[in-house]
């Protein structure tokens, strides 16, 4: 959304405004793809309208006693007085009673009622998933190889992206903490996303070498090697959005926190969270691909002398094997790319429910239940 008219606006204000009232009120800034500026030259002084999109709520103002609260900066971010919006908001909430919305705005809202109520028992079940992969893990310690340790990294990062993100929904936008909480979500999804990379390439490595790997030398050296990396495209990605929008903003602003509690703006979300996203996701595809033919190829050769009737451990192992890729991602980009509600819904229910996922291939299996049942067994007098 291009504002080719702010120009316009500076010029055509610096007659009517000698001093803005948002440099004395307390303000918010809105990136320059959230609002645009409309000028009607065939008056003196000309009208300006300034709109601010709020999603599916666009907030105009025209008032000369309005535009005086707010302010278009040299780097073409708006600075609005809270208390502003505030009123202009409320103002909407009035002459906008339920009664009077069209249909497809109870659409939207009742298709947003049910995505929140499926984002919640998705996130619940997910989360207490992975506290029992983890419980699970650090009870028995024959499940600490270099294979569990990263699955536990990788739970432990999904579960406290998954609770971030729960908290940023009830946390009050325009303060401190909502900035610091926009932060914490950033980096923890990140740090998430790494750890598919690390469990995609580790698997890659284990079925691809030509020789049979020690899994479990220098176990402890290895383990502080991956967390380190793990900790480099977090720390770069929130590191340049800091200081980028602190240098463009002239120190007024960190680039969270403004407009949600997360990233202010849609280009940075595209930047820092959708392009590693997708170059992740992308490599840890290829990594899963080139491990499913080299196991392919190993089971056809080895069961070339059998019956057909031999089970097929394939379709098990491959399943298996997916759920530390991330290749769920895929769907809900393809949701975003077009348009699609029903692939939206079913990229919700597949990311939501990544703890289950993860739970049901590493811990719900024989092997882990037999660990169990041998701690609930009765020592023989």
């Amino acid at each position: 959304m291009k504002n080719t008219n702010v120009g316009k606006l500076e010029r055509g204000c610096k007659h009517k405004v000698s001093v803005s009232q948002v440099m004395i009120c307390k303000h918010v800034s809105f990136d320059q793809s959230f609002y645009q500026v409309s000028i009607d030259d065939q008056t003196l002084p000309p009208n300006v309208t300034i709109t601010i999109d709020f999603n599916d709520t666009k907030l105009q103002i025209t008032d000369n006693e309005d535009l005086v609260m707010l302010k278009v900066n040299e780097d073409r971010t708006l600075d609005v007085c809270i208390n502003l919006l505030d009123r202009k908001m409320k103002v909407l909430k009035e002459r906008d009673p339920d009664i009077k919305r069209p249909k497809d705005e109870h659409c939207k809202e009742t298709l947003c009622l049910v995505e929140n109520f499926l984002t919640w028992i998705c996130f619940i079940i997910s989360m207490v998933c992975l506290l029992l992969t983890l419980l699970t893990y650090c009870m028995f310690p024959v499940l600490r190889t270099k294979a569990g340790v990263n699955n536990m990294f990788l739970s432990f990062s999904l579960l406290l992206a998954q609770v971030s993100l729960i908290i940023s929904a009830y946390t009050s936008v325009y303060r401190f903490w909502c900035a610091f909480i926009g932060v914490l979500v950033h980096f923890l999804w990140l740090w998430n996303f790494s750890w598919n990379f690390i469990c995609s390439f580790h698997m890659f490595r284990v079925f691809t070498a030509s020789v049979r790997m020690n899994n479990e030398r220098n176990m402890t050296c290895d383990t502080w090697k991956w967390l380190t990396g793990s900790l480099v495209l977090p720390v770069i990605d929130v590191s340049a959005v800091l200081t980028y929008s602190f240098l463009m903003s002239k120190g007024r602003e960190f680039g969270y926190g403004n407009v949600q509690c997360y990233l202010d703006s849609p280009l940075l979300i595209g930047i820092t969270v959708a392009a590693p996203l997708f170059a992740i996701t992308l490599i840890n595809v290829i990594f899963y691909l080139v491990t499913v033919y080299k196991i392919y190829s190993v089971q056809r050769l080895r069961t070339a002398s059998l019956s057909s009737t031999t089970p097929d451990f394939n379709t098990t192992i491959y399943i298996k094997l997916s759920t530390v890729t991330g290749m769920f991602w895929i769907v809900a980009v393809l949701a975003e790319f077009l348009d699609s509600e029903i692939l939206g819904f079913i990229a919700l229910l597949l990311n939501g429910l990544q703890g289950l996922a993860i739970f049901q291939t590493f811990v719900f299996n024989r092997r882990v239940l037999s660990l169990y049942s041998s701690l609930w067994k009765q020592p023989e007098v």
